[in-house]
């Protein structure tokens, strides 16, 4: 990140697009390569039948990376997708409110509780 310029939390949308471009970096892909994951990703998210459990676990376990909770960088991973309008200190503060709204521990959501959030649609992580 620090050689690029980028920000700890990862690369923006127009970041992204210019490493997939630019022929001299390791993650250059032409459009057939980026027909080919996407046919990939496709085919994962068709595997799990659609079932919204199983595609909630799938992403709990991504974020998390195989802890039992979602911390709060982990949370804001998904948040950021989610267009969070906040800075590190603001989401700090509103993750801490979520923890006690929701009666989560400190530590955030376990995946129970994250698929709650998620099915909440007066959560602003509602999806």
């Amino acid at each position: 990140c620090t050689e690029y310029g980028w920000a700890p939390q990862g690369l923006s949308l127009e970041q992204f697009s210019n490493l997939l471009a630019d022929p001299d970096s390791s993650c250059h892909c032409t459009n057939e390569d980026m027909v080919n994951i996407l046919a990939d990703i496709s085919s994962c998210t068709k595997s799990a039948d659609h079932d919204r459990q199983a595609n909630t676990s799938s992403l709990f376990q991504i974020l998390s990376g195989g802890a039992d909770f979602l911390d709060s960088v982990a949370l804001r991973r998904l948040v950021d997708m989610l267009e969070y309008p906040g800075d590190d200190k603001q989401w700090e503060a509103d993750f801490s409110e979520m923890c006690t709204a929701y009666h989560w521990d400190a530590g955030g959501p376990t995946e129970v509780q994250f698929s709650d959030l998620l099915a909440d649609v007066d959560s602003s992580c509602h999806c």
